[in-house]
């Protein structure tokens, strides 16, 4: 079963209106990686804490410890700007995210496809 927006429909009015798209990744809290910003020198971006497995993100190779610096070329800062941005799209969607992997300390553009989201 899908699970419901609770406001509006996307703000491209599709079809599929209130489907939640999904990428399966859960991030660190903002004043979290904040701390993490101060150890480590990491850049402006979201810090993937899990990635579920055969989700989205997973089938793209994004891995826990990846920093998410922008999605479709826009900058994300904080929890909320990647659920707007989500919101923007639909399941099927082809989304590119900028991942700074601190392994290597290079930055990646990586396509991940949506899903929708089930209860």
């Amino acid at each position: 079963m899908a699970t419901k927006k609770s406001s509006g429909g996307s703000a491209r009015g599709n079809q599929n209106q209130g489907l939640l798209p999904w990428l399966g990744i859960a991030v660190l809290k903002d004043e979290s990686f904040a701390g993490l910003q101060d150890l480590y020198d990491f850049p402006d971006g979201l810090y993937v804490s899990h990635v579920i497995e055969n989700s989205p993100a997973y089938l793209a190779d994004i891995r826990r410890g990846d920093i998410i610096t922008a999605v479709n070329g826009e900058p994300v800062r904080l929890h909320q700007s990647l659920s707007s941005i989500l919101a923007q799209h639909e399941p099927g969607d082809q989304l590119t995210l900028d991942i700074f992997r601190r392994s290597d300390k290079q930055t990646y553009a990586i396509k991940v496809y949506l899903k929708e989201a089930n209860d």
